[in-house]
Order: C-alpha cells, then structure tokens, then sequence
C-alpha cells in the first residue's frame, strides 16, 4: 500500500488491528524492519506554480506492506493520529474480503 500526501503538513497514518512494516527505503524487504501501527508519512514538495493562482505539490509518501490472512477479515479503520485532521475527513475504513 503506498500512503501519499500532497499537504505541506506531515500526517501520522495510523490503521486499526493490522500492523504493518514500512518498506518505504527498501529496509523491510526480509522482515527486518519493525511492526508498526502508525508511521509518519512526509509532507509533499511545493512544485512552482504552472499558471496563476495554481500549484503542484509532488507528494510525500510511504509503501508499507501489510500481510492479510482469512482470520483479518473484515473493516479495518485507518486514519491520521492529529486529532484535527481527523476530524476533518481524515478517516475511513477498509474492507479486506475472502477471495
């Protein structure tokens, strides 16, 4: 799963009941990185402005890697740890199914 952010603010990702390990620099690719719960995905890179009044941002991201089994079977809600952000539609659910 990549976690992307195109703010100029950082945002703490946070997932319910699933733990997951950041893979982002290639460090977990042999399960040696930790198990996390939450990670700090950074802010995006303000692009110069391509016409009035616009702007770009290149986004800050994250790739984790999150294992589902049959017994993780159903919602799981994921949302950003600032309570603000939250508040403000930072926070939804996914649905992970039997194939």
């Amino acid at each position: 799963m990549i976690v992307e952010n195109y703010t100029l603010e950082v945002h703490a990702f946070h997932i319910h009941q699933i733990n997951f390990r950041n893979v982002t620099q290639g460090a977990a690719i042999n399960d040696r990185a930790p198990l996390l719960d939450t990670v700090n995905v950074p802010h995006a890179v303000e692009q110069p402005r391509r016409s009035p009044g616009r702007y770009s941002n290149d986004p800050g991201f994250v790739r984790l890697r999150m294992k589902f089994t049959r017994t993780s079977i159903g919602e799981f809600v994921f949302h950003c740890h600032i309570l603000e952000h939250e508040d403000n539609g930072m926070m939804q659910k996914v649905r992970v199914v039997a194939d």
